[in-house]
């Protein structure tokens, strides 16, 4: 229903859209992916990607990744200006936020976008494990470049950790969850019904500048409103999203199931409003076509989730503190004299041919080099002869 570009920054940005592209959700000509080295990007993928800058990997150094990007958006080494049309309503960026290059050129591209091209931008944020200060300084920073105009989604990857801590499944869990959410903003899933939400109004809720989450709730076979109600508790307390006050402008709801169950459905939507607030719109879409029965649910125009931000900054701060800042003490001290021991070195010196040449010209200076070839002896004519 919408139509989109994806912009995949980074290594985990590139993992991310690379699934849209394999969930058959875009098509490979609506998806770039962008990078500062393309080492990690298959090889049946290169086509849709640009290695940009001189630097291969930025080490989790953002400013690196602003100055390539800038500069390669200027040479247009990438040309955003052919990539996303006139008719493209939005424009996703995904990336992680801990890492360089996504973290530093998202930011970038993203003004591009907004700024020259006078795109609606979605930035989408996989948030990270907060195994470093500088990943969690990162996070924080790639919050603070955020501009007001901006849609902003953010799931974590540590939300996704099972049991066995597999770190490998939990970001691949959180590419497939960017996959499906994208898939609902565009309306992928939406068919045309009786009680429709139309494209103005998905366009709408899309595009509503602010904090976002997309969620969604399997019914199975409902019984009731209350057991409906408690499924969508479910749903918002095993959300990956981050967390944010009641704040939501408008709701996009998708419901697909059967006429006969739609009595189980709690139409107020209390739950959804105590969560996220009242809205001051709220589109729905009813069908019946798909054989599992659930119900899509697009958030938008909230707030920037200011108390999570302010949880990734303490705990930088805690483990920012506990790095050792100090000067290293042994270059300001000399208590470690050890001249006393030379006296029984046994080495002839280095083989340095300036100090070789000052030597053999001291050597030879007593020494009068001119020999008379007349003479028997070689000395002759020499002063140590004269001396001898």
């Amino acid at each position: 229903m919408l139509n989109a570009k994806i912009i995949g920054v980074g290594a985990a940005g590139n993992k991310a859209a690379i699934a849209l592209i394999k969930k058959g959700i875009f098509n490979r000509d609506s998806v770039l992916l962008l990078n500062s080295t393309l080492k990690d990007v298959p090889e049946e993928y290169k086509d849709n990607a640009i290695e940009f800058g001189t630097v291969r990997g930025c080490g989790k150094e953002r400013d690196i990744a602003k100055t390539m990007i800038m500069q390669s958006l200027h040479d247009k080494a990438v040309d955003l200006d052919s990539f996303i049309e006139a008719n493209d309503q939005l424009v996703v960026i995904v990336t992680s936020v801990e890492g360089g290059t996504g973290c530093g050129a998202s930011s970038v591209i993203a003004q591009y976008i907004d700024q020259v091209l006078d795109k609606n931008v979605h930035m989408f944020a996989l948030c990270g494990f907060e195994d470093d200060a500088r990943g969690m300084k990162n996070t924080v920073d790639w919050f603070n470049d955020l501009s007001e105009k901006y849609v902003v989604e953010a799931i974590s990857n540590k939300k996704f950790l099972g049991p066995d801590k597999n770190r490998a499944k939990a970001e691949e869990l959180a590419n497939e969850e960017f996959a499906n959410r994208i898939g609902i903003l565009i309306g992928s899933e939406i068919v045309p019904s009786s009680s429709n939400m139309d494209d103005r109004d998905l366009f709408k809720v899309a595009t509503t500048p602010g904090f976002m989450t997309i969620e969604t709730c399997h019914l199975g076979k409902l019984k009731d409103q209350e057991q409906f109600n408690a499924l969508l508790q479910t749903m918002i307390d095993d959300s990956k999203s981050l967390e944010t006050e009641q704040s939501a402008k408008r709701f996009g709801i998708v419901i697909n199931t059967s006429s006969k169950a739609m009595p189980a459905i709690d139409e107020s939507f209390d739950v959804l409003v105590k969560t996220y607030g009242r809205p001051f719109e709220l589109f729905k879409h009813h069908q019946d076509v798909h054989e599992d029965d659930y119900i899509n649910i697009i958030v938008s125009g909230m707030k920037i989730p200011v108390d999570e931000i302010k949880g990734v900054y303490k705990r930088f701060k805690d483990q920012f503190d506990q790095v050792d800042k100090s000067r290293d003490s042994f270059f300001s001290k000399h208590d470690f004299n050890t001249q006393d021991g030379d006296i029984f070195n046994t080495s002839v010196g280095g083989f340095d041919s300036d100090k070789i040449k000052q030597r053999s010209a001291s050597f030879f200076k007593g020494f009068d080099t001119k020999v008379d070839a007349s003479a028997n002896s070689p000395f002759k004519n020499t002063k140590i002869n004269e001396e001898l």
